[in-house]
């Protein structure tokens, strides 16, 4: 064997760990903020179950009122806390949001679009919208709104 097969198997086992590798290193800088994440979604759950259980008790008679509203406000002040931190882990709204509001923003222009100009078929009276070149019912050619 001569120094250039031996420098290229040495590359390629590189290559090969590094990429079996790359997922266990992207999941340990992930890992702190996917764990605390995690345990406030634990959190919220363990107070949401202690709220329920708390009701129940206090509609079987087991605790009284005078105990029953300082309880039910604490563990409701816990949970606000929980979600105001899950909220800042959050952050910003991510692609999805934003894609959102354009498709929203687009189907209220179409809306109001549709609602400042109504148009009629000239040969089967049904309604039209602005933009139609053709009728949806009948397929008559339609004219251009000026002409």
């Amino acid at each position: 064997m001569d120094l250039g097969s031996v420098l290229f198997g040495l590359a390629m086992v590189v290559l090969v760990a590094a990429y079996v590798l790359r997922p266990i290193a992207a999941g340990a800088r992930g890992s702190q903020a996917g764990g605390q994440f995690s345990s406030l979604q634990a959190e919220r759950e363990h107070l949401l179950d202690a709220l329920q259980e708390l009701d129940l008790d206090h509609y079987m008679g087991k605790v009284l009122d005078k105990d029953y509203r300082p309880q039910r406000q604490a563990l409701t002040l816990q949970g606000v806390q929980v979600l105001r931190r899950i909220d800042e882990l959050q952050g910003s709204p991510g692609p999805q949001d934003s894609l959102e509001a354009k498709l929203e923003a687009a189907v209220k222009e179409q809306r109001s679009l549709a609602r400042s100009e109504t148009r009629y078929c000239h040969q089967c009276g049904s309604r039209i919208l602005p933009a139609d070149r053709f009728c949806p019912r009948c397929g008559a050619v339609q004219q251009e709104p000026g002409v």
